[in-house]
């Protein structure tokens, strides 16, 4: 294999994850890459890209790329999370209109087959195996992931959602843009919408308005500066993500994680999954 391909190869500690946690109530989000979360006990209510989901124990959710998706775990839930980078997964990248379900529901095929394979992923991943070499191994395991359940699952895949393109472009616009004032005409304006059909659209989607929306990556985006500036105030990191008012402030973190800022930081419990 030659040096050019070994100089792309990308760390896989850091643009690839899998993790093995516990229970979470996470709001919602998207990824540029596809999201796998394996349910090994416990059972999660989802809402993907706007459709209420459930899966219990030995079940799979299947998340496409864009797709807007939250948890709210049992309190017992254990499970393994899955992004693979795109370098990692172009058989699956050939499938470009369909997709798996969102919830992969034979649970004797996923415990014997797919979760040995994510178990030794996440081994992989923390291993101290060469660079290069965790690559081609963190490589060769996702792809026969993907292949595994392409076998037990192909006949049943569906179309990708089409509005996700658009959808995509308006999800990445707030991820830029959080702290600017993000309204719903300035939005629809700059994506070609009316206000009426823009504010269908977003809805439907993503299962809220734009303006919970944009609170809730607001509020994402707060907890991931305060705990990387702990001495910082509440005050200038709320104000520096977006937010106009405490009041406003304090309203979309407790609608987000059910708790006060101060509740949050107070025990690991209530800290942010690494996903």
């Amino acid at each position: 294999m030659n040096q050019a391909y070994y100089e792309n190869v990308q760390d896989v500690q850091t643009e690839n994850l899998i993790s093995s946690i516990g229970q979470t109530t996470y709001p919602s989000h998207f990824h540029h890459k596809i999201e796998m979360t394996y349910m090994k006990v416990g059972s999660t209510h989802s809402v993907i890209n706007g459709k209420k989901y459930f899966a219990d124990t030995d079940m799979i959710l299947f998340v496409p790329e864009y797709y807007p998706h939250s948890y709210a775990t049992s309190p017992d839930a254990k499970r393994m999370v899955l992004l693979p980078s795109a370098n990692v997964k172009s058989n699956y990248d050939k499938l470009t209109d369909k997709t798996f379900p969102c919830v992969l529901d034979d649970t004797e095929f996923n415990r014997t087959e797919i979760l040995p394979l994510l178990e030794n992923l996440y081994e992989i991943r923390f291993s101290d195996v060469e660079k290069n070499a965790k690559f081609l191994l963190f490589k060769a395991y996702v792809e026969l992931v993907f292949a595994k359940l392409f076998f037990r699952y192909g006949s049943v895949m569906v179309k990708k959602d089409q509005k996700n393109e658009i959808l995509a472009n308006v999800l990445d616009y707030i991820e830029r843009s959080y702290d600017d004032k993000i309204t719903l005409p300035e939005i629809s304006k700059r994506f070609g919408y009316n206000e009426f059909h823009f504010s269908k659209l977003f809805n439907g989607a993503t299962g809220e308005s734009l303006t919970n929306y944009v609170n809730t990556v607001r509020v994402r985006k707060f907890v991931e500066a305060y705990r990387s500036a702990p001495n910082s105030t509440v005050l200038s990191v709320a104000f520096s993500v977006g937010f106009e008012s405490m009041p406003s402030f304090y309203r979309a973190f407790k609608r987000v994680y059910g708790v006060t800022p101060v509740e949050y930081f107070a025990t690991d419990d209530f800290l942010p999954s690494s996903r």
